[in-house]
């Protein structure tokens, strides 16, 4: 601008002068002096132009109208309103927001159709822009506003003023100066009015007609990516909808974009087949209106209408009462903002609250009689509640569709004095940001305080959920089911407590209501021995038992009790008939939602088979279904503790007085501080672990009592024997036991090392058979094995296992057997789960002789080939023919959307039901099941698991046979904290996945092959290929092994990675998957995108070997064979054999791989021995106490060398003659960096691991009697007990194996052998090279994992 008396240029803001327009006048001012060091802005105190200006007006009335505007007021009103723009900006604009819109219902295409349901990926888009899997995510916690209401009403300029403000602030931080937050909100605003198309705002130019099609959504308060943070985020996601009451007028943004569909979008399309939306407008606005209210925290109801007060208010109610009647289990009720668009009151002086109660009260008395809806939800809950709750009046009614009501107006511009009119529209919005965003924070707080606070992760499972339900159905959504799906996996002992608490009075689990008179007795003692193991492991000093639980116990009681009232109690209501009878149905409830919180109304069960009725939801208050007396059951709890405390301390107390008055903490008396006396203090050596046998005892009495009811009761998430740990190892009964249980309540085994032994479930009595369980070493490290997805190319995975174990060359020995944790995706998925648990089916004779694996003169693994036959059997069913029988018609079909994918699911599941069994548990595979038993896969310590995503692709999960044992998550978020986010399991072993599901969820390839859905959960949950995010999942297996062997598990700086083998489906020229033609016409070329990227397995594999660490870099391998010359589509089922021979080719004698395969069975072979502290030092150090304070010589290293494999096998002899010695080195971090080459090296300094007890250096030699049996007869032993003195001031220590060099080598050079690893005599044992300091917490710990 320039200044009208010196007629210089002025800037509002920067710089000087500053200049400002006269709102009289009209012309411009510079408010600024000249003077370099005064900041005063306007300056009253030197000269300046505007002085001059109202200078030359002597009437202060007249002075009064000439003041300066405020440039950000009138810029902000020009940046909401879209002013000044032309056509062709506006019409632009409209494409860019068109790439905002979340969901959108079109009329059907004939009058007679039904509506459709148009899902855009926006929500992923906003909160996991970069693709992740919701795998940053988990501290991330989304609200959602909602702005609805009639068309014209300005809901778009209210949401763009929204956005603008919050972007502001953004921008200003934490900035208190007044000056420097305008500065914030104008150069927002300089950019917005420059480059309009650079901004995600709504168009808020509608002319005649309405501006909005669809729902759009934006992210309120962050300018930046969202990135991976220790710290929660609370981003604010504002949802505008298109306008009500509008039929199907043809919006702004329709004309200005056709609303086809964009290939930078991902579009997925449903039927509203639910009966409630009808085919008008109406419905669709009633659709609207039901999902955002039933998704949202806070709902803006936009009004604008002048003339009358709130006459459509009536119309928010009706949606409200309508949600509340198809919902139910919400955490909390919803915060309504009315805000009155282009409104003056009639009274300047009125408040905000003033305000409210005008617009409340002349609403017409007992309003709900003039609505349908509102009057059904009011008759059914007057019919269900106490007399003094009844709803009688207009308040009664807002109180129970609301949890508050808040009301806000913006003036009419023709209405606001000309004088400071753009300030007081500033003002105003600038306040209804302020109460929007304090109630976002309110529907926070309560959602933490209810343990219902969603991540990313549970959002977006809820909003599938959601949608799913309301096109579908017109039945009541289950707040409980369509978020937490029994899917958290318990963290603590509260957790476990109130996981216990829903297992025992879950109504599903019980077999008739007689079973409770014995359920209080069970949960007694099981909530005190639980305690009581707690205070056993906890603690080495022992008090009298009331203090105990007084002040440190009772709290772990308390919040079981609490939790399991707030998340998991069911409703005990039940329905009544027409006539007034009972009916065997009850409410379907859960949780009474916590203090803030409210049960809304009783639910009965859907009608369907089994269910046949026509009940409706009663509203009403919670009905527990057990008598709770929170004190009563506290004393109940205690004395049972006392009791069984006593049974195990003997106590001083005199007879007359067996107990103390609870005190509070740090009061009590210090002769009341009298510690006890163990009785039958016995101890059972497992190794080195001291098992208190007097509490053993004592569990092993209790336990039958309750047999008829644990038989009843199984879990996948807790450890029904100590209710301290989630299980990991299920026995064929179907209970299952964490680490430390196996250890307590089993017996060591003979025949293995780190292996018990069960012969029976101390919970049930089951003895289904005799089961070893195999548990990692305390000393030993990790081996991980990865499989890559690449549909009918995965049988060169296939063929790449048996030439390892053609190399390995042990009798017996799966290659499974040699990994701790085995990770696969699509068809690497499928292999990975046949390796750990390979089915029956008969051998191939044809396949067995002309197989090019087959060693000559050998017999060849019928195992491997039953795997290759299946293999190739399910790859020619699923792929031979497509579903329409011509490739072609198929595609032609998909465009049309008559068939969802090429080809048919139905043959490959068929093949993998067969192969695993249809009703073979993935966690408990012994369960119901004898095909595994058979197979020998029985307690292999073996954790496998497969990657897939559901919410529609938006999330990664992993599906596996175990449990993250102590991973730690924000236990108040829904969908799981952070480190459990995506991890699939149910509490329900028949719910929970079977092999065959896990198989199919993980190879449900986009396009190829339509979505795995699963019944369980609401509607069903759907899965797609884990190929869209983790086609290499080594990043994934990675992630998986700080989880499951973390430091909070006691490892210390994490555990050793021994290996990481990485399998490809080989490698192909620059010609890529080629993706179905007709899934361009279907939107979804976002995931397409998302897929190609995944499929350069060789990329992905060299992003995650630049991230290792530099030590773990020479331990990850990879065996990935190239494939020439022609490409090979992952459907083309008749290029298997070509595969399976070029494979062979490539890993045979003289191929291109084989030094590749010698070197990972090498690595492979020297990770089957581990160390061992030997078993009579307490504690366990592997560093005897007599050389603690070092010496010239360092410290007296002790241990033992033992081996994985089972005593006496076969293979234990073919495995050491392949070995000549061990040796021990000492490595310095920079030689740990380049192991390959210093473990190769000459030079270093070897010392020869020499056996204590035989003198001997020969491997062979120390195989020898350790063990007896029962009947007398010896077992034989591999054992190799050495001392030997390490230097404190060493890096890092090495125990190495040195092999013996083979046929194919002889001729190579001994430089050249100890220059390559695999070809190398010497390699590292597992879990070396390690820290002194390391080995030494390793040996003290007492439990195994």
């Amino acid at each position: 601008m320039q200044c009208f008396l010196c007629e210089k240029p002025s800037s509002p803001h920067h710089g000087k002068p500053i200049g400002r327009r006269c709102i009289k006048c009209n012309d411009s001012y510079c408010i600024s002096c000249t003077i370099d060091d005064c900041r005063n802005i306007p300056c009253s105190e030197h000269h300046s132009c505007w002085n001059e200006h109202i200078e030359q007006f002597t009437n202060e009335k007249l002075k009064a109208l000439h003041q300066p505007a405020n440039p950000t007021a009138e810029m902000f009103i020009r940046a909401i309103t879209c002013s000044g723009l032309d056509d062709a900006q506006i019409k632009a604009l409209h494409g860019h927001d068109k790439l905002a819109r979340w969901f959108s219902v079109k009329k059907g295409k004939e009058e007679d159709d039904k509506p459709e349901l148009w899902l855009y990926d926006r929500f992923r888009r906003l909160c996991d822009p970069h693709q992740t899997g919701n795998r940053i995510t988990g501290n991330h916690y989304p609200s959602i506003v909602s702005f609805i209401g009639n068309t014209y009403a300005g809901k778009s300029t209210v949401v763009r003023a929204m956005l603008l403000l919050g972007l502001a602030e953004q921008r200003a931080g934490n900035s208190s100066d007044a000056l420097g937050r305008e500065n914030a909100l104008y150069n927002l605003l300089q950019s917005v009015l420059d480059r309009p198309e650079k901004h995600e705002l709504p168009v808020s130019q509608g002319g005649d007609d309405p501006a909005t099609f669809g729902v759009h959504l934006y992210r309120n308060n962050i300018t930046t990516q969202p990135e991976p943070s220790p710290d929660p985020q609370y981003p604010l996601l504002l949802a505008d909808c298109e306008g009500f009451t509008a039929d199907f007028a043809l919006t702004n943004a329709e004309k200005a974009v056709p609303d086809t569909e964009d290939p930078d979008e991902q579009v997925e399309t449903r039927t509203i087949k639910a009966d409630d939306y009808g085919r008008g407008k109406a419905g669709i606005d009633l659709f609207y209106a039901r999902f955002l209210y039933a998704v949202s925290d806070v709902v803006v109801f936009v009004t604008q209408n002048p003339k009358t007060k709130g006459h459509d208010f009536p119309r928010i109610l009706e949606w409200a009462a309508g949600a509340m009647l198809k919902t139910f289990n919400q955490p909390s009720g919803k915060t309504l903002i009315v805000v009155r668009n282009k409104y003056t009151p009639d009274k300047k002086d009125s408040t905000p609250e003033m305000l409210k109660q005008e617009f409340l009260e002349s609403q017409s008395p007992s309003l709900w009689k003039r609505t349908g809806v509102i009057a059904t939800f009011v008759e059914r809950f007057n019919a269900s509640t106490s007399l003094g709750l009844m709803i009688r009046s207009n308040n009664d009614l807002y109180r129970q569709l609301f949890r508050s009501i808040h009301l806000c107006y913006i003036p009419d511009n023709n209405h606001v004095d000309n004088h400071g009119k753009p300030e007081k529209l500033l003002e105003h919005f600038g306040n209804l940001k302020r109460v929007l965003d304090r109630a976002v924070v309110e529907e926070r707080d309560i959602r933490a305080e209810s343990l219902t606070r969603y991540n990313v992760a549970g959002l977006s499972l809820f909003l599938s959920n959601t949608f799913r339900h309301f096109s579908e159905s017109s039945t009541p959504l289950d707040f409980y089911k369509a978020t937490c799906r029994h899917n958290h996996t318990p963290t603590n002992l509260r957790e476990h407590i109130a996981n216990f608490l829903r297992l025992a009075y879950d109504r599903e689990n019980r077999v008739n209501n007689n079973q409770l008179a014995g359920m209080d007795r069970m949960i007694e003692n099981v909530i005190a021995l639980s305690l009581l193991i707690l205070a056993r492991r906890r603690d080495s000093a022992t008090f009298t038992p009331e203090i105990k639980f007084d002040q440190d116990l009772r709290k772990y009681w308390d919040g079981g009790l609490a939790l399991y009232q707030l998340l998991h109690e069911q409703c005990s209501y039940t329905f009544l008939n027409s006539q007034g009878a009972l009916t065997p149905y009850s409410c379907q409830v859960r949780g009474h939602g916590g203090k803030r919180g409210k049960h809304q109304q009783h639910v009965p069960p859907p009608s369907g088979p089994g269910h046949r009725h026509n009940l409706q939801p009663v509203p009403g208050d919670f009905v527990p279904g057990h008598d709770w007396n929170r004190d009563v059951w506290r004393q109940r709890i205690r004395a049972r503790f006392c009791e069984l405390y006593r049974k195990v301390y003997r106590s001083p107390l005199p007879p007359h007085q067996d107990s103390y008055e609870p005190q509070p903490a740090g009061q009590f008396q210090p002769q009341q501080q009298q510690q006890l006396q163990l009785r039958d203090r016995e101890f059972n050596h497992h190794g080195n672990q001291q098992v208190d046998t007097s509490i053993l005892k004592l569990r092993r009495e209790l336990t039958p009592q309750n047999k008829p009811l644990f038989t009843q009761l199984l879990s996948t998430k807790t450890c029904l024997s100590c209710l301290l740990s989630s299980p990991d190892h299920a026995l064929s009964c179907g209970h299952a036991f964490c680490p430390r249980c196996i250890q307590e309540l089993s017996t060591p085994s003979r025949w293995k090392a780190a292996a018990f032994e069960l012969d029976s479930c101390i919970l049930c009595d089951g003895q289904d058979g005799h089961q070893t369980i195999q548990l990692k070493p305390r000393c030993s490290g990790v081996r991980i094995l990865t499989l890559d997805g690449g549909g009918v190319r995965g049988i060169v995975e296939l063929a790449l296992v048996q030439a390892l174990e053609q190399e390995i060359g042990l009798t017996n020995v799966r290659l499974a057997e040699m990994f701790d944790l085995i990770v696969g995706t699509s068809t690497g998925g499928i292999v990975a789960l046949a390796l750990t648990f390979p089915g029956k089916l008969p051998s191939d004779p044809a396949a067995v002789a002309s197989s090019p694996l087959a060693r000559r003169g050998s017999g060849i693994d019928t195992r491997m080939q039953d795997m290759i036959a299946f293999f190739s059997k399910i790859s020619t069913a699923t792929f031979e023919n497509s579903r329409l029988g011509w490739r072609a018609l198929t595609r032609g079909a998909m465009v049309f959307r008559r068939v969802e994918s090429v080809y048919s699911d139905r043959p490959l599941r068929s093949g993998l039901e067969q192969y695993f069994g249809d009703k073979t548990s993935l966690f408990a595979p012994t369960f119901n099941s004898e095909r595994v038993l058979a197979s020998g896969a029985l307690g292999s310590g073996v954790r496998v698991a497969v990657t897939s995503t559901r919410d529609d692709g938006d999330t990664e999960v992993v599906i596996g046979n175990y449990n993250r044992p102590l991973t730690t998550s924000a236990t108040d978020s829904v969908g799981g904290g952070s480190s459990r986010s995506g991890f699939e399991r149910e509490d329900d072993l028949e719910k929970d996945f079977k092999i065959w599901e896990a198989a199919m969820a993980t190879a449900a390839a986009p396009f190829y092959l339509p979505v795995f859905k699963r019944e369980w959960g609401v509607g069903g949950q759907e899965y797609i290929d884990g190929a869209v995010y983790a086609n290499c999942p080594a990043r994934v297996a990675m992630d998986e092994k700080t989880k499951i062997w973390s430091r909070e598990s006691g490892e210390g700086n994490g555990v050793v990675l021994d290996a990481l083998v990485s399998l490809g489906t080989g490698k192909q020229g620059p010609k890529s998957d080629k993706m179905p033609f007709a899934s361009n016409f279907r939107g979804f070329t976002a995931l397409q995108k998302m897929i190609k990227r995944q499929l350069d397995t060789e990329r992905l594999w060299e992003g995650v070997v630049e991230g290792a660490e530099r030590s773990q870099r020479g331990r990850l391998m990879r065996l990935n064979p190239e494939l020439k010359p022609k490409y090979v589509q992952l459907y083309q089922c008749e290029e298997v054999p070509r595969l399976l021979k070029e494979t062979g080719e490539w890993a045979g004698v003289g191929g291109q791989g084989r030094d590749k395969i010698k070197n990972v069975a090498r690595v492979l072979m020297a990770g089957m021995f581990f160390f061992e502290v030997p078993d009579s030092y307490s504690p366990r150090s592997t560093l005897s106490h007599q050389q603690a304070s070092g010496g010239p010589d360092g410290r007296l290293l002790r241990g033992a060398v033992r081996c994985r494999l089972r005593h006496q096998a076969p293979a234990v002899g073919e495995l050491l003659r392949k070995v000549t010695r061990f040796y021990h080195t000492e490595l310095t971090t920079e030689e740990a960096a380049e192991e390959e080459k210093s473990l190769a090296s000459a030079d270093r300094q070897w010392r020869t691991l020499t056996d204590i007890t035989s003198g001997s250096v020969n491997p062979r030699d120390m195989v020898r009697v350790r063990e007896c049996n029962p009947d007398g007869t010896g077992i034989e032993q591999f054992r190799l007990d050495f001392e030997l003195r390490v230097r404190d001031k060493a890096a890092l220590q090495a125990i190495v194996v040195e092999f013996q060099a083979d046929d194919e080598s002889d001729a190579r050079s001994i430089n050249q052998q100890e220059n390559e690893r695999g070809r190398g005599k010497r390699l590292a044992i597992s879990g070396f090279p390690v820290t002194l300091a390391d080995l030494n917490a390793r040996g003290q710990r007492m439990w195994l994992q």
